[in-house]
């Protein structure tokens, strides 16, 4: 008995000491990545590659010529474009194809949205001077840096 206390002690150990992120299930991807791209997850910063799993707490951010399309499992898409980042916050599906709730900031920078197959009241993107409810389908704005 105190042999298998003293394993399941080790396993949860380890288990602890695991990345967040690690435990984080995937609501996407990056489908397409042009140079000076990366992704901050749990601390850590990569280089964002295609086919890259995407998940909430991520950050994407590109350089002077980064540009990224990220695909969710919604079927919405967001273009993340040069000089740009974007948290990913919040993304609760209610089943493989549709969320009930769709939340990303954007700090700065270009982006194009192009919603999926969610209700548009789900989704919501955060900026440093506001919220936008989307309502449409497709759209481009602009972030600029908070001074």
């Amino acid at each position: 008995m105190h042999f298998l206390i003293k394993k399941l002690s080790l396993f949860a150990i380890a288990f602890a000491m695991l990345p967040v992120a690690a435990m984080a299930s995937p609501v996407g991807e990056a489908i397409l990545v042009n140079q000076n791209a990366f992704l901050d997850r749990g601390g850590q910063r990569v280089e964002l590659i295609a086919g890259a799993d995407i998940s909430v707490g991520d950050i994407v951010t590109t350089g002077a010529t980064g540009q990224v399309q990220l695909l969710f499992q919604d079927e919405t898409r967001i273009v993340v474009g040069s000089n740009s980042r974007l948290v990913i916050e919040s993304i609760l599906f209610n089943s493989s194809t549709t969320a009930s709730q769709f939340t990303v900031s954007t700090v700065e920078g270009a982006f194009r949205f192009l919603s999926g197959n969610s209700e548009k009241s789900a989704y919501s993107i955060r900026t440093p001077n506001g919220t936008m409810g989307i309502r449409g389908t497709e759209f481009d704005f602009t972030v600029l840096p908070v001074e």
